[in-house]
């Protein structure tokens, strides 16, 4: 069986999400975001990040989970997919914090439970058990690819 990847994993309200370490580009201090008219309100706005303009996605505010002002402290978690350069797709995920890296073991990862709502478990990976709390492994090529997205996606 293969070794589940290392896994970064942030805080945002009181959920704790988690991205496999490769899918996270970096994490930078809360910056200004610029509101975007016309997008849903889970798209928080546009900031700029070294000259690359990047949406910021609200988590909570995507998956139907109550939101909640985010911390002067907050960061912006940067997320890219794809193998190929043309092929990248990049956003920005607010968070209140990085929490840690977690090498979690397979038999930790489980599927969501069915009670969860299908617009949480639709960009899911599953969940990862630990002593604390359950977190939430987040998919980041359904993320990306979620119906929510589409009509907002620009080029890849």
């Amino acid at each position: 069986m293969e070794h589940p990847p290392k896994l970064v994993c942030f805080a945002l309200g009181e959920q704790i999400f988690a991205l496999p370490i490769d899918a996270v580009q970096e994490a930078v201090e809360l910056r200004p975001i610029t509101p975007v008219f016309l997008v849903p309100p889970f798209i928080r706005g546009i900031m700029n990040l070294r000259g690359e303009v990047v949406a910021v996605i609200d988590l909570l505010l995507l998956l139907g989970l109550e939101t909640q002002q985010i911390s002067d402290h907050g960061r912006v978690v940067i997320v890219r997919d794809g193998t190929q350069r043309r092929d990248q797709r990049t956003a920005g995920l607010v968070a209140d914090n990085l929490c840690s890296v977690l090498e979690p073991t397979a038999d930790q990862i489980q599927p969501p439970p069915a009670t969860l709502p299908p617009r949480v478990t639709s960009h899911l990976r599953g969940l990862v058990s630990t002593p604390d709390r359950p977190i939430m492994l987040l998919d980041l090529e359904r993320l990306f690819g979620s119906e929510l997205l589409t009509p907002y996606r620009g080029r890849r």
